[in-house]
């Protein structure tokens, strides 16, 4: 530990940071980002004890990047893609990860970069599966043919492919059958 003054901010954002992670440690179902769909980071985000502790809450600027406005806060300030609300739609120049000041979310080159998460069909309550042949994810998937593929009429995530922006979740016409997982 340093003997040198720290200032009154960063005294404060220390003591912040604390309490949240001692929070995020104690309360239930609050160690960390979720893995449920509405709490997906932003894409470039670092690993998430990383992200807590540089990103900068509230600060808005991944926010006003996002030409679609995907990027909303959760109730601690932290930005995250609600796929429900409004998936995050790949753009091609990625421009919420180049506005970062903290390195929380890192800059990207590519939308084939991204790897907010990964998306899973619920085979018992999709469509496709339970008889009607929709197949509403893949057409709406901006990575066509790469991250959803249709096998034999039937939509299939690849895995390899999958960056979780949530855009079949959102399109879906059937709720809770394509879900997307963080990580």
């Amino acid at each position: 530990m340093s003997d040198e003054p720290i200032s009154r901010q960063e005294f404060l954002k220390q003591g912040f940071q604390s309490l949240l992670s001692n929070l995020l440690e104690h309360l239930p179902g609050m160690n960390g980002p979720s893995t449920e769909t509405d709490s997906l980071r932003p894409p470039g985000a670092v690993l998430a004890q990383q992200f807590l502790s540089t990103c900068e809450p509230f600060c808005q600027l991944c926010q006003d990047a996002c030409p679609k406005q995907a990027i909303h806060f959760d109730v601690l300030g932290y930005p995250v893609i609600e796929p429900e609300v409004s998936p995050c739609v790949m753009c091609v120049d990625v421009p919420c990860t180049k506005v970062c000041p903290t390195g929380a979310l890192q800059p990207l080159t590519d939308p084939r970069q991204i790897a907010m998460g990964k998306a899973r069909i619920e085979l018992t309550v999709c469509s496709a599966y339970t008889g009607s042949g929709c197949h509403v994810c893949y057409d709406s998937c901006p990575l066509i043919d790469e991250a959803i593929q249709l096998v034999e009429g039937l939509p299939q995530i690849n895995m390899d492919h999958c960056t979780g922006c949530g855009v079949c979740v959102y399109d879906c016409p059937t709720p809770g059958s394509i879900m997307v997982y963080a990580g």
